[in-house]
């Protein structure tokens, strides 16, 4: 018979994520059913949907203060538009990296602070804390922690160079173009390593 495969009591089955209620009740005595408004599925969900990660990834910005050769690297669009009315000029995107203050994290990646040397308005950005203990004994002041990357490659992933240069050891410069790297080292700047990788 075909109602022997309706879905009775404790019957473990559902539709769309909802668990199918006793179909019985309906068969013998539907007019009740209805009554009560009773639906074919109970509104408790079999399960409790897994949150699916989200990892911000967000550009930054390269700025250029064309007077004093200095240049800055900042995510933050408040301090863009203070820069910009300062002198600074915004050279555009230079990468991609990760949010900080997000709630996931792709594994493996590590944060970059911003140390500043205020008698020469000089930033450094540091991936290692052994670099940044070394500076704050230089002198240099803990901006904070600016966003994240990778140390090591990963897949959709692509280096940044760090130079620098040789007429002033404290000046260091950022990039992800090797054309850029090639034109400063003609330019007495000396490249130091690959400092950290970013999403393409």
């Amino acid at each position: 018979m075909v109602v022997q495969n309706i879905p009775g009591k404790s019957n473990n089955l559902n539709s769309q994520g909802k668990i199918l209620r006793n179909w019985w009740d309906f068969y013998a005595d539907f007019d009740a059913a209805i009554a009560v408004k009773k639906s074919l599925t109970s509104e408790t969900p079999t399960s409790t949907p897994t949150p699916v990660p989200v990892t911000q990834v967000i550009p930054l910005y390269r700025m250029y203060l064309r007077d004093q050769g200095f240049r800055l690297w900042t995510t933050d669009n408040v301090e863009i538009d203070y820069l910009k009315q300062r002198g600074w000029i915004n050279e555009g995107l230079a990468f991609n990296v990760y949010k900080k203050d997000q709630v996931y994290y792709p594994a493996g990646v590590v944060p970059v602070f911003r140390m500043y040397l205020r008698d020469k308005s000089l930033r450094i950005y540091t991936s290692t804390d052994a670099e940044k203990q070394f500076l704050l004994t230089r002198g240099w002041i803990n901006e904070g922690l600016v966003f994240f990357v990778f140390k090591e490659p990963k897949p959709n992933t692509k280096p940044v160079y760090r130079l620098k240069n040789k007429a002033d050891s404290n000046q260091r410069f950022l990039t992800t173009s090797m054309t850029e790297v090639d034109y400063l080292k003609a330019r007495n700047w000396e490249l130091e390593q690959i400092d950290f990788y970013v999403p393409n």
